[in-house]
């Protein structure tokens, strides 16, 4: 760690396995270029090799990759683990990253279809606060919608940049 980063890190995790659970990766450029303005962080990027297509759009519309930290495919999920219960924050899907989160007691924001009991599936912890999207005129296919999912779009980048700043 102490080679990749020099100042606080949050954590961002594009991915969760189903695009029905996705918020848009240029949502997530937009979140860290906003973070990273107001506070002196910087940015890990965790997932799986699955998430590599992900990481290099994500890379492609960001508009700094400074202090970004490409981190995708590079640990065990318990190496994983124990780097998220080494960071500052956690802003991600819903996803067991997203659980791991939530479990050591960082901040975590987690996006989540607003169609899912987030009762019944939140991630657990003090420090959790999940935000969930509804587009009323979307009939969502789950498994089979496409992604990026009206519900998922319907998380505004001002409810995330809010819960943000109550945060830290």
């Amino acid at each position: 760690m102490n080679e990749n980063f020099s100042k606080p890190i949050a954590v961002i995790h594009i991915s969760a396995g189903l695009p029905y659970k996705m918020w848009p990766i240029e949502n997530f450029a937009e979140i860290i270029t906003a973070v990273s303005k107001e506070y002196n962080y910087e940015f890990a990027l965790l997932g799986g090799n699955n998430d590599r297509v992900l990481v290099q759009k994500l890379f492609e519309v960001i508009k700094t990759t400074d202090g970004v930290v490409d981190l995708v495919g590079n640990f065990t999920i318990r190496e994983s683990y124990y780097f998220l219960s080494k960071v500052k924050l956690f802003i991600g899907n819903d996803s067991v990253l997203g659980h791991f989160a939530g479990s050591l007691g960082i901040p975590t924001i987690i996006l989540m279809n607003g169609l899912i009991n987030k009762n019944r599936w939140y991630p657990l912890g003090r420090n959790v606060n999940v935000l969930t999207g509804y587009d009323m005129n979307h009939n969502c296919l789950f498994d089979d919608c496409n992604y990026p999912c009206p519900h998922m779009e319907a998380i505004k980048m001002e409810e995330v940049i809010g819960l943000v700043r109550e945060m830290l």
